[in-house]
């Protein structure tokens, strides 16, 4: 494709674009394990943590992949953090749907 020059100060003229593809968009930026997250927690109804999810086989069999997919949903506000609990030397954390809490 040839990148074309314009004087300074000169706009491009608008062109008729075709419609945008919003369905092939999400299908490429929403990940598969967020889904699984959100569609777990929705039919479970209840707080669930990371290690939860993951034992019940949401996603990839790395627990960090779940727990890091987790957080990041919950960093959007598409997950309520709501109770911790101290868990094997570390802090396990229990996440709801916003609708849910």
């Amino acid at each position: 494709m040839k990148i074309e020059v314009l004087p300074p100060g000169e706009r491009p003229q608008l062109t008729r674009q075709h419609a945008f593809d919003w369905t092939a968009l999400i299908e490429r930026q929403v990940h598969p394990i967020k889904i699984a997250v959100l569609e777990a927690l929705r039919w479970v109804g209840g707080p669930l943590s990371a290690r939860e999810l993951w034992l019940i086989g949401v996603g990839d069999p790395v627990y960090g992949t779940v727990a890091y997919h987790v957080k990041s949903l919950a960093d959007e506000g598409l997950l309520i953090h709501t109770v911790s609990t101290p868990a094997r030397g570390s802090v396990e954390k229990f996440y709801v749907l916003p609708s849910a809490a």
